[in-house]
């Protein structure tokens, strides 16, 4: 399970209370086009309430929708009466975790995860690529409200592709096609790539040498301090 909760590129606030009303984005809270996951898909989830016997509630923030974890599907130690107190406490404190698509039901909204079978490892690849995949959307969303312009869905969502396993939006990442989608809608594009390619920019690396030195002329101590 995750205790860290991953940060948002920015504060996402309606900056542009000047612009006109009908010209205001209103953020649908996905991350994608896809108004459902697939089954087998893994999602990040926020854990709700733990009913007596059944299930717990998830929030899937990735999709705004409410998904349910049945008590079946944690395990087969959950029903256990030493290990379903334990489970509890750590859910209360941890209240986020990676877990997979069993179920669907797009009628009722119905969504069943569970968290059979899943490794540390499928659980941390997860992690990266929906945080690699929350970076862009707050990115997009913080320019939507700042300029009133639809760049979340008019923009992104464009580039979406579900059959990539790495990344989901690697085509935006990799192409500059997305600037000629932007300067069609915005008339001042320039800030919004300025502040792309910082926050996109490569991490200088920092290296730090250690090494020792001895010397006994008064002069050379001297030296070796003023470094």
């Amino acid at each position: 399970m995750e205790t860290e909760e991953a940060l948002d590129y920015t504060q996402q606030e309606d900056c542009g209370s000047d612009i006109e009303q009908e010209k205001r984005v209103k953020f649908t809270g996905r991350y994608y086009p896809a108004e459902y996951p697939e089954i087998g898909q893994i999602v990040a989830v926020k854990y709700g309430e733990a009913t007596e016997d059944m299930f717990i509630t998830c929030d899937l923030p990735e999709y705004a929708r409410n998904g349910i974890l049945l008590y079946d599907d944690i395990g087969r130690n959950y029903h256990s009466s030493t290990y379903r107190p334990s489970f509890h406490r750590v859910l209360a404190a941890t209240k986020k975790d990676y877990l997979y698509v069993q179920q669907i039901d797009e009628k009722k909204g119905y969504i069943e995860l569970s968290n059979k079978n899943l490794t540390t490892a499928e659980k941390n690849k997860a992690k990266e690529q929906i945080r690699e995949v929350k970076k862009l959307v707050s990115f997009f969303n913080h320019w939507s409200l700042e300029t009133g312009m639809d760049l979340l869905t008019g923009v992104l969502w464009k580039f979406f592709d579900p059959d990539m396993e790495e990344k989901v939006y690697g085509d935006l990442l990799k192409s500059q096609d997305w600037r000629k989608l932007v300067s069609e809608i915005c008339p001042d594009p320039q800030p919004i790539f300025d502040d792309f390619d910082h926050l996109y920019s490569p991490l200088v690396a920092k290296q730090s040498i250690k090494f020792a030195m001895l010397c006994m002329d008064p002069e050379g101590i001297d030296i070796i301090k003023c470094v």
